[in-house]
């Protein structure tokens, strides 16, 4: 994400977020949901590894974040076919494990329009010292597209 101040502490006013364009509302649910089937492909890999479809769905839904869900399934892969057989599967769940801070940003983000497309982040956890970023529509919507391709792949 772009690390441009985006307003002055003056003009910071958040709005609901039925304010932001349509086009922006769409890609960042777009992201959302791209990362979404991501997460789910990457679960139903561990599932489909472990043989046995319901100790699979155990296995693979007790893992909460996507980081622990990508290592594992890149060392179940690992174990189950090598290295060298899992490659293609390990490359494509790195290249999504490297998408998730932008994904983070998106989904945990404070949202708000200021005749701009604006991403506020806090400092720390329950703090309303922020930074502002300038967000184009076409980064946001590249991030989804990105997503998008290494999902296919995945499937």
């Amino acid at each position: 994400m772009p690390s441009q101040p985006a307003v002055s502490k003056k003009s910071t006013r958040l709005l609901p977020v039925t304010t932001l364009s349509e086009p922006a509302l769409t890609a960042i649910g777009d992201v959302v949901a791209e990362f979404g089937r991501i997460e789910y492909d990457t679960k139903l890999a561990i599932k489909n590894m472990v043989g046995d479809f319901t100790k699979g769905l155990i296995e693979a839904e007790k893992l909460h974040r996507f980081s622990a869900i990508a290592d594992h399934a890149i060392a179940k892969a690992e174990k189950q076919f090598g290295a060298k057989k899992a490659k293609r599967l390990i490359g494509l769940i790195k290249a999504a494990k490297k998408l998730t801070p932008f994904r983070n940003d998106v989904v945990h983000g404070c949202w708000f329009a200021d005749d701009r497309l604006v991403r506020m982040e806090f400092k720390k956890p329950h703090s309303l010292k922020h930074h502002n970023y300038i967000v184009r529509l076409d980064e946001l919507q590249a991030l989804a597209d990105r997503l998008r391709a290494t999902r296919l792949e995945i499937h």
